[in-house]
């Protein structure tokens, strides 16, 4: 019927209660959907004098849909607020209720937990061993997604909440089964992931030597590129857990071939390998800039030559690119760590280092990561500039100041990536901006960076006041010092002090 004049519309007007027809029927038993039975509604209600945990445990057992899932949803936050009571009440509860839980509810379970064993929540072995039966049934079951369930794994593993016995017999055995070729590349890369997470806390080398080094190995040699990456990556705590000598013997060699894997995200996984275990294979500086070096830098000069046009470059070899520059930084420190000048035979970090003869041949190594890096800062990938604008603290640290600061090319990528055209690249720079004002020091951060730092705090920009204003007091400080034989007073201090105000008074 038509809707009378002079009243508004409402969501009735949407419905004809006209129910003689088939259309009023259809309407009717839309109509009813649309209500709950008395029965839905007491399982709604719960009596307002019910203790908070025991609330949620309801919600949990026999709530609706959108109960459960706001739980869920709150769990690390009612963990922190409650602590070990709401473990003991909930996560029990939760588990058991998992199997009738949809696939979108399981996922944000999965998510909650592994938050809260980051978080150090579940700081308790009980959980693991309720946890392990529906993770395992979860990891195993084919034609679901399983990765959730495989990190929470992953978690409970590496902060050692899995009893030793199931972790040696489950967990291990798992572990093996996945890695044999005939399983699916998703299985043999599950498998590569335990395999690392086991050897961190594997209690014995010959453990680790004897249970899965060989499965590991083979991994290395998959035909999967995916699988490969995969195992690339758990080469340095596998290597840490079977001890050095064994590793150099069996897997250095493999790493080297990954380093010159013909797929790049196997590359790019291989050379975060090789950085972080740089210094692990080798205590004598000469020969292992022998080994090691060589495949590192051929990643590095054939990663930036592909600049050119970064639109026209593959996924993967982009996804190289970005990884390469993302880890540049802790290379430049790795190399730089083998340039101090020492005295044949001293220790440096546990390292023996040869005399200075070889130290010019790795100033050349340091001179040409420095050049690098001033390419990688003016690169047309906007992603590639941000993966450097994150490097620059640990590329200064690397050179010390002072060298950064002498050669203009150099000094002069903090002033291109802090006013770089793009808001991402502009936002991961102000965010390292205080550790670079740290790092060069009065004197040179009103030579190099004052201007750069000064046009930051006038954008007043959401995003880049975000990542300024947690150490804005600390570089404000420092700004505000009177240096030696100079006045104070400069505009720079005096934007920075009322930044800072405007920072204590909360307005942009």
């Amino acid at each position: 019927p038509a809707r009378p004049a002079g009243r508004p519309p409402s969501m009735m007007d949407d419905y004809d209660f006209d129910f003689d027809g088939s259309k009023g029927r259809d309407e009717a038993m839309a109509l009813s959907k649309l209500s709950k039975s008395d029965e839905e509604i007491a399982a709604l209600q719960v009596p307002d004098d019910t203790p908070e945990l025991e609330r949620q445990a309801l919600f949990l057992q026999n709530g609706q849909k959108v109960q459960r899932e706001s739980v869920i949803s709150n769990l690390v936050r009612t963990l922190r607020a409650f602590g070990p009571e709401a473990v003991e009440r909930l996560v029990p509860v939760l588990t058991e209720q998992l199997g009738s839980m949809d696939m979108v509810q399981q996922g944000k379970a999965a998510d909650a937990f592994i938050e809260a064993i980051d978080e150090g929540l579940l700081a308790n072995a009980k959980v693991g061993e309720r946890l392990l039966p529906y993770v395992f049934e979860r990891v195993k079951a084919t034609g679901t997604d399983s990765r959730p369930w495989v990190l929470v794994l992953l978690e409970l593993v590496g902060h050692r909440l899995v009893p030793k016995k199931q972790l040696t017999a489950s967990v291990l055995e798992l572990a093996l089964a996945f890695s044999d070729p005939s399983e699916n590349a998703e299985r043999r890369m599950t498998a590569a992931l335990l395999f690392g997470k086991i050897a961190t806390v594997a209690d014995s080398p010959s453990f680790v030597a004897s249970t899965f080094l060989e499965q590991a190995m083979a991994l290395c040699q998959d035909t999967e590129g995916s699988v490969r990456a995969a195992m690339a990556a758990q080469v340095p705590p596998i290597a840490r857990g079977v001890g050095a000598a064994v590793a150099k013997q069996r897997l250095l060699p493999e790493l080297l071939e990954l380093l010159r894997d013909e797929q790049p995200l196997v590359r790019a996984a291989a050379f975060d390998a090789a950085v972080d275990t740089y210094h692990f294979w080798e205590r004598d500086a000469t020969r292992r800039r022998a080994q090691v070096w060589p495949p590192l830098r051929a990643i590095v000069e054939t990663t930036v030559a592909m600049a050119g046009d970064s639109f026209l470059l593959a996924a993967e070899d982009a996804e190289l690119l970005q990884r390469v520059t993302a880890g540049f930084g802790k290379l430049a420190l790795t190399l730089a760590a083998d340039v101090e000048p020492v005295s044949a035979g001293d220790s440096v970090g546990g390292m023996v280092l040869p005399a200075a003869a070889a130290a010019v041949e790795r100033q050349l190594d340091l001179a040409f990561a420095q050049a690098v890096f001033v390419q990688l800062a003016r690169h047309a990938n906007a992603a590639v500039r941000e993966r450097a604008a994150a490097s620059l603290p640990e590329v200064v640290r690397a050179l010390g100041a002072e060298r950064f600061c002498a050669a203009p090319p150099l000094a002069q990528t903090m002033s291109i990536l802090i006013t770089d055209t793009d808001a991402s690249v502009r936002a991961r720079a102000a965010g390292v901006a205080h550790e670079l004002v740290l790092l060069l020091g009065r004197e040179l951060t009103m030579a190099h960076l004052a201007a750069e730092y000064r046009g930051l705090l006038r954008t007043c920009n959401g995003t880049l006041m975000d990542a300024l204003l947690p150490n804005l007091a600390e570089v404000v400080s420092m700004l505000l010092c009177e240096a030696p034989g100079t006045a104070t007073g400069t505009a720079t201090d005096s934007e920075a002090a009322a930044a800072l105000a405007r920072a204590r008074t909360g307005t942009s």
